[in-house]
């Protein structure tokens, strides 16, 4: 019995940490989006990029923010903040795990 119950800790465990991690990854992939839709504003005005171009590229930049934004809504998800210092010893621990 004691077995069991500690293999079902660790279970849960191991599921709250990989959930944590997929919704910090999540998190980070939207707040990317975000800044490259500043830069493609940017790009447009300063004529880097013409603007039917800019426009298609900024409007699946904003589809793919809506699709992450309504999965953390579908599973009652809240958004992370982001921390550099725990964002790093997260990606260690994930890095020494897959090596």
């Amino acid at each position: 019995m004691k077995k069991l119950l500690i293999s079902v800790g660790a279970l849960g465990v191991m599921s709250f940490t990989y959930n944590s991690y997929k919704n910090y990854q999540l998190s980070l992939a939207l707040d990317n989006i975000e800044e490259m839709q500043e830069w493609m504003l940017e790009d447009i005005q300063n004529g880097v990029i013409p603007e039917i171009y800019g426009a298609y590229y900024s409007e699946k930049l904003y589809e793919t923010e809506t699709l992450i934004i309504d999965w953390f809504d579908q599973y009652n998800e809240t958004r992370p903040s982001i921390n550099l210092e725990e964002m790093e010893d997260l990606q260690t621990k994930v890095d020494n795990y897959h090596n």
